[in-house]
C-alpha cells in the first residue's frame, strides 16, 4: 500500500544544516499497523509529514500502490491526500462550535458527499467507537478520551487507505489510552488500512504488528 524509498530531508538553522532524515526506507501493507518510535527530536513528525504529502522530501520518493508522488504537482498531491490519507494528532483539533457528529462528517461534505449519507456514515462510525450517546455533544462536553475518539472517527470517515497517527493517545491516562488505542486498531484491521503510529509508549508499540525505530536519520526494525 505504501512504499517509502530513500527519503532524506534536512533543515537550515542559521548557518548550520540539520540532517533529519538520511535514506529512510519503509513499506507498509494493507491492514498492517506499524509503530514508529524514537527519541524526541529524532524526526518522527517530519517523516510523517513527508509520508502524508504535507511536505516534499529533498530526495527519495513516497509511492502509494506503486504510484510515485515525487513528480505530482500540488493540486494532484492535495487530491491524493484528501482521498487516500487519514490523520490523527496528539491534540484532537476538534471545532468547538460543532457537535461530535458534525466534526466527523464535515470532511465528507468537503469531499462532495451528500449530507444525509455523510451523517449516517459518521453516526455508524461514532457508534462503533462507543459514542452512540454523545453524538450531539460539543467537544467541551466530552472527556479527553471521547474527544480523541471523535478525532479518530473524523480521520477514518472518508475510508482512507493510509492512516498516519502522531502520538494519538499522548494526552490520555494509561487506561483511557489503552481503550482508545484498541478501538483504533480494530478499525484499522476491519477496514484494511495501512497505518503508522508514532508513539513514546513502548507498551503500545509492542502491541502493534511491527515496530521501527528512527535513529540517526534512519529506520531500523
Amino acid at each position: 500500500m505504501l512504499s517509502v524509498t530513500n527519503i532524506s530531508h534536512s533543515y537550515k538553522q542559521g548557518d548550520r544544516t540539520l540532517q533529519i532524515l538520511n535514506g529512510c526506507n519503509l513499506k507498509v501493507a494493507p491492514g498492517e499497523i506499524t509503530a514508529l518510535v524514537g527519541n524526541s527530536g529524532s524526526g518522527k513528525t517530519t517523516l510523517l509529514q513527508l509520508i502524508g504529502l504535507l511536505e516534499r522530501p529533498q530526495s527519495g520518493d513516497v509511492a502509494i500502490q506503486n504510484l510515485s508522488t515525487c513528480n505530482l504537482n500540488e493540486s494532484e498531491r492535495t487530491n491524493l491526500r484528501r482521498h487516500t490519507y487519514g490523520f490523527v494528532y496528539q491534540f484532537h483539533h476538534l471545532l468547538a462550535e460543532f457537535s461530535a457528529i458534525e466534526n466527523t462528517f464535515l470532511s465528507q461534505l468537503i469531499a462532495g458527499s451528500n449530507i444525509q449519507i455523510a451523517k449516517e456514515k459518521a453516526k455508524k462510525l461514532l457508534c462503533a467507537l462507543g459514542l452512540e450517546h454523545r453524538l450531539e455533544h460539543r467537544p467541551k462536553q466530552l472527556s479527553g478520551g471521547e474527544q480523541q475518539r471523535v478525532a479518530i472517527a473524523r480521520a477514518l470517515v472518508n475510508n482512507p487507505k493510509i492512516l498516519l497517527a502522531d502520538e494519538p493517545t499522548g494526552n490520555l491516562d494509561p487506561r483511557t489510552s489503552a481503550e482508545v488505542f484498541k478501538l483504533l486498531v480494530d478499525q484499522v484491521k476491519s477496514q484494511g488500512i495501512a497505518a503508522i503510529v508514532a508513539t513514546h509508549n513502548h507498551d503500545l508499540a509492542r502491541s502493534m504488528d511491527r515496530c521501527i525505530e528512527l535513529k540517526d536519520g534512519q529506520l531500523w526494525e
